[in-house]
């Protein structure tokens, strides 16, 4: 038992342990201000990265966090290598999120309670940043009809009991994409206890760049295909929620001259 050394009766709670699992692949200015807030703002454990580029791991291990081997495709099985790896931490949950994440930095704090109830939680919406020219952002409040219980990936919690159950293997290993919906159904099928937060007390944001192809298309806010609200003032909020989303590409072109 490991008990606190200014506890003297050893009652104390030990600390909520979480690792983040995140799966990269280039992208080196932006992931490198990912790992810095997890460890940071958001105060996780322990930051795994699964990936298969030589940069990756050195900028990933310099930074302090662990690198585990996968090819880059199917995204499932390459997700699914990180979390495995997690469980050797002993985490009370994992957090999922992609290398272009940020969430919060009160996240954990704010979303820690539920996890005594809870196997799954997560939130109906997030922020879209998008740099090119300038700063866009716009906030998307989540999906609509038959999903619309449904958190979105990014951010969400998963607790060490259900990762138990599914082999810590969240996700289809053959998928390479739909992956929110796939560690729903994992999840349910073990009867998870699965709950969405509408707490305006905390932000998350996803990043896009003209420097690199992104996962999601920043052209399906301005267009309309995901229904989003702008923001008037992005530099002003991205100040105050983000400020390190400034940084991606200060001084970026002499320490990555070549941006992946």
């Amino acid at each position: 038992m490991n008990i606190d050394a200014a506890d003297d009766l050893g009652t104390s709670k030990p600390p909520f342990r979480v690792v983040a699992c995140v799966p990269v692949w280039g992208r080196l200015p932006l992931l490198e201000q990912t790992i810095k807030r997890l460890y940071q703002k958001n105060g996780v454990y322990k930051v795994i990265c699964s990936g298969d580029q030589i940069a990756d791991r050195k900028l990933v291990e310099s930074l302090g966090a662990v690198w585990v081997q996968a090819k880059n495709k199917p995204l499932g099985l390459k997700w699914n290598k990180a979390f495995e790896a997690a469980k050797q931490y002993n985490p009370d949950a994992c957090l999922f999120v992609g290398s272009s994440d940020f969430v919060s930095d009160n996240w954990l704090s704010e979303m820690r309670p539920l996890m005594d109830k809870y196997d799954l939680v997560g939130t109906p919406g997030c922020n879209f940043l998008h740099i090119g020219s300038g700063y866009e952002v716009c906030y998307w409040p989540g999906y609509v009809g038959r999903r619309e219980w449904e958190s979105i990936g990014i951010g969400r919690l998963i607790s060490k009991r259900v990762l138990d159950l599914i082999q810590w293997k969240p996700f289809d290993d053959r998928l390479d994409q739909s992956l929110d919906y796939s560690m729903i159904q994992r999840c349910t099928q073990v009867a998870a206890n699965i709950h969405l937060t509408h707490n305006t007390n905390i932000q998350s944001l996803s990043i896009s760049t003209d420097q690199w192809t992104n996962k999601h298309k920043f052209s399906d806010c301005t267009t309309g295909r995901l229904k989003s609200i702008f923001r008037e003032d992005p530099i002003n909020w991205l100040e105050s929620n983000f400020p390190e989303a400034l940084m991606i590409f200060v001084k970026a072109l002499k320490k990555y001259p070549r941006l992946p």
